[in-house]
């Protein structure tokens, strides 16, 4: 048995070892931290109370839309650094200069953006447009400001995930967010017995930092060390390559943009039409089934710029196969996910231990959305290792335009409530995976063209 556990990990391809052994790693790392945030998420419904928990919930998916304001620049260098890598005349020098453009265009966009959202948060009746009445404007402001603040300092700190993943190492950002998760719930215990006054202000400020602090530091740990030949410097600055990534980072910024407006309005439609008590039922479903998406992620994560390498070398046998290993993968996992819908109401009475009922319909749906955007992201993500991401951006764009449409169609007009939205979202997530679909068939069958390879 044990030297069947070894053969797996030292068995193979070169590139299929390397993403083993990344998803083991990052897996057994994750399973810690989702216990972590499991238990966040009970002690901060007591510690912040149902009504100002789903504030939170809606203003950190505020913060999810932020992301976008890195223009794609992240996901430009990471296929131009996988190119880069995989061909025999990459150069460090490039590679460094490359790097040190994205860090210092990220500087830009990080201040920019911190301004002008600054000016923004205070011209916006936050009270009215969340339907809150425990807190006032000036108080949703202020926690705005703090988010956005504490978000600025991500953004310009983003690329190391970029070079992280061109490199095929993802599991070191899973440590990054373990040590976050643990410093966070102590912190969370630590507020419990301050008994302040302004809770959520107070927790705003613990949850949005520590992230920040420790991938500052681990930033610094890696280009001092393992990371040295990349590591960005003034010098190093060349506009001209920042230009070659953003013209490609373009395209990911509107894919960006469409994915999250299908994933991330889900919060805002919920508390326009139930209110922000709804936010956290819908808030509880989905981190139970989270664990299956962040799954996805970890498990596919690896192959981004495996399968660019691989199709940079023209090994489409490597790709044909991993394929349909992910697809077997995947095919196992919807068995699972039925047992955890099964099982949902039991879990969430333990869990949450309140007299919050969740309807079995709500899990259902968040079940069949979570099989779904698993199965389609396997195709997403090949297609955004090549690079031919045209056919994506419309696709996604379309589908974003549908999604606010139908959640109100499903939600309100036909009456299926919070699970309305989750039908709508489903939807809009499954559409894309078949065109990726198509694309990965004809561009393996070498019968792409146009479009397609575009």
């Amino acid at each position: 048995m044990k030297q069947r556990i070894l053969s797996y990990f030292s068995e193979g391809h070169k590139r299929s070892i390397l993403a083993k052994k990344n998803i083991i790693f990052s897996l057994f790392i994750k399973f810690f931290s989702m216990v972590i945030v499991f238990v966040m998420v009970s002690k901060s419904i007591d510690y912040l109370g149902k009504e100002a928990y789903g504030l939170w919930v809606l203003l950190s998916s505020v913060l999810v839309w932020t992301a976008l304001f890195d223009f794609g620049l992240t996901n430009g260098l990471r296929n131009k650094l996988s190119e880069s890598l995989a061909s025999e005349n990459s150069s460090f020098k490039t590679n460094k200069n490359m790097i040190s453009a994205t860090y210092a265009s990220m500087f830009f966009i990080a201040l920019v953006t911190y301004v002008v959202i600054g000016l923004i948060v205070y011209f916006v009746d936050w009270k009215t447009f969340f339907s809150v009445n425990l807190f006032t404007n000036g108080e949703i402001q202020s926690i705005l400001m703090v988010i956005f603040f504490a978000f600025s300092f991500n953004l310009l700190l983003k690329p190391i995930h970029a070079i992280l993943k061109a490199l095929q190492w993802p599991s070191v950002i899973m440590v990054f967010s373990l040590v976050a998760s643990i410093l966070s719930l102590l912190s969370l215990y630590l507020l419990s017995e301050l008994h302040l006054e302004n809770r959520l202000f107070a927790y705003t400020i613990v949850i949005s930092f520590i992230p920040v602090i420790v991938l500052f530091l681990g930033s610094i740990y890696l280009f001092t060390n393992k990371l040295k030949r990349f590591k960005p410097s003034f010098k190093n600055i060349d506009f001209k390559l920042a230009k070659n990534v953003s013209v490609l980072g373009y395209s990911f910024f509107v894919i960006q943009f469409a994915g999250l407006v299908i994933s991330q309005t889900d919060n805002v439609i919920i508390a326009y039409l139930f209110g922000t008590e709804s936010v956290t039922e819908y808030s509880v479903a989905y981190r139970y089934f989270s664990l299956f998406l962040i799954g996805t992620s970890i498990v596919l994560t690896p192959f981004w710029s495996a399968f660019t390498e691989a199709y940079i070398k023209k090994e489409f046998d490597w790709i044909k196969k991993s394929i349909r290993k992910l697809l077997f993968t995947f095919t196992g996992m919807t068995l699972l996910v039925a047992v955890f819908v099964w099982f949902s109401d039991d879990v969430y009475k333990i869990w949450i231990n309140n007299e919050m009922n969740l309807p079995l319909s709500l899990s259902i749906a968040m079940g069949f959305y979570v099989v779904i955007y698993s199965f389609s992201n396997i195709f997403v993500y090949f297609v955004n290792g090549t690079g031919y991401i045209k056919v994506q951006m419309y696709v996604g764009v379309t589908m974003a335009i549908l999604n606010i449409p139908l959640s109100y169609l499903f939600a309100h007009i036909m009456g299926y409530g919070i699970t309305g939205v989750i039908i709508a979202t489903t939807i809009c997530a499954a559409i894309p995976g078949i065109f990726s679909y198509i694309q990965y068939n004809r561009i393996i069958s070498g019968k792409a063209k146009g479009i397609w390879i575009k």
